[in-house]
């Protein structure tokens, strides 16, 4: 297939290449090129299975319906399970949506602001349309100082914190930069987050910068504040690279948000991404966008691009992989040295090693429970439950866990 703009052609399966012809953001509504040339031949000989697991992991399931559906040739048997999906993930954004509003009225009611992020929020900002993203949570930045009452109108909303402890808040703020609170009798998770990012990876906007340039948007007939056009570009280039660049999803919401808003100094974007540290992420991201979607990228940014060869050279590694996990963790390449090799000097990526590395999460309590005052033990041993849970990942595939593709309902 060929993409306007790519430099290094990657050859891809042919689920693979229409799933890219599918979400192209270059397409006019009426044609699919090249997927409205496909032969009835050509489609028959298509693994639809594999075809629908790979948007779903992807997070573009809604896109590959809604291209596909103006297909007369596209078998039923294909196209039925797709439907379903489709309308079963449109009604689920759309409680979602409306969830969103209700927890953040109560938020404010107890004197919390709080931004909304991700989730039903970017997909009116990029799409317009709350089922044009696949998304099955709810993301909540609050203030550190807001954070204690933020987890106690959750709790008494029936969401329950995975590790928050609402009677030790300074404990919890300092272990991690976010908790899930579930709500037991339908799993729905609110993502709640006092920064934006976890403590190894301190990239992209600022968390008082992106309160001080918060804007507000319309969802659903309710009003609800989210981040302003820059911070969104920036913090989904430090958020995909945090995850290795690797579904296509995020590929498309950055291309999505660096066309959503006409207004956006590009010039402004690049210095913010420098100073933030998050240049080589915003660039990975765009070339990536060009590459696989054909996106039409600023010439502020093409221009940094050109200049900087690696980048190229790192987005056609990062494509050569990107599509091979299907149902499996996504290997160490994509997970860990994508974002080493796009920060800009050693002591940065010493700084990365060592906090990811060492740096105590939630997760190694739930791998050992210690009492308080052996905490100081969980530095030496967490590089030895890493090892342990994710050390065969440099060998074998492992299966997809829980966390790390968030699925369209079946």
């Amino acid at each position: 297939m060929k993409r306007a703009g790519a430099l290094y052609p990657v050859e891809h399966d042919a689920e693979t290449r229409l799933l890219l012809s599918c979400v192209q953001l270059d397409q006019c509504d009426d044609a699919l090129s090249p997927a409205a040339q496909l032969r009835t031949d050509d489609l028959a000989d298509l693994d639809w299975i594999r075809l629908n697991r790979l948007a779903a992991e992807h997070a573009v399931q809604p896109h590959l319906y809604l291209r596909l559906k103006r297909l007369d040739a596209l078998p039923p048997s294909a196209l039925n399970p797709m439907r379903a999906q489709y309308y079963a993930s449109s009604l689920s954004n759309l409680k979602l949506a409306r969830e969103l509003l209700r927890l953040t009225a109560r938020l404010s009611d107890a004197g919390v602001p709080a931004l909304a992020f991700k989730g039903p929020v970017l997909a009116v900002k990029l799409h317009n349309d709350v089922s044009l993203r696949q998304f099955n949570d709810l993301d909540l930045l609050v203030r550190p100082e807001d954070a204690g009452r933020a987890a106690q109108v959750l709790i008494a909303e029936n969401h329950l914190p995975r590790h928050f402890d609402p009677t030790d808040v300074a404990r919890s703020l300092t272990r991690c930069n976010e908790d899930e609170f579930i709500r037991p009798h339908d799993s729905q998770m609110v993502d709640l987050h006092w920064a934006l990012g976890p403590h190894y990876f301190p990239y992209g906007p600022p968390a008082e910068l992106v309160w001080d340039r918060a804007v507000r948007c319309t969802i659903e007939g309710g009003e609800i504040l989210t981040m302003g056009p820059i911070d969104t570009v920036l913090f989904l280039a430090a958020h995909g690279t945090k995850h290795g660049w690797s579904i296509l999803g995020a590929v498309s919401d950055l291309a999505g948000a660096l066309s959503a808003d006409d207004r956006i100094d590009h010039d402004q974007l690049l210095d913010e991404a420098a100073r933030f540290g998050c240049l080589n992420m915003l660039l990975l991201g765009a070339a990536l966008a060009r590459n696989l979607l054909g996106a039409v990228i600023p010439s502020a940014i093409i221009d940094r691009i050109v200049k900087q060869p690696d980048i190229d050279a790192l987005a056609l590694s990062v494509e050569r992989r990107m599509f091979k996990y299907l149902g499996v963790r996504p290997g160490l390449y994509l997970d860990w040295f994508v974002s080493l090799r796009l920060l800009e000097d050693h002591r940065s990526r010493l700084r990365y090693l060592v906090n990811r590395a060492f740096l105590p999460a939630p997760e190694d309590v739930e791998f050992i429970e210690l009492p308080p005052s052996l905490y100081p033990l969980y530095f030496p041993l967490r590089p030895f439950r890493l090892l342990f849970q994710h050390g065969k990942r440099l060998f074998v595939e492992v299966p997809m866990g829980r966390k790390r593709v968030k699925r369209m309902p079946s």
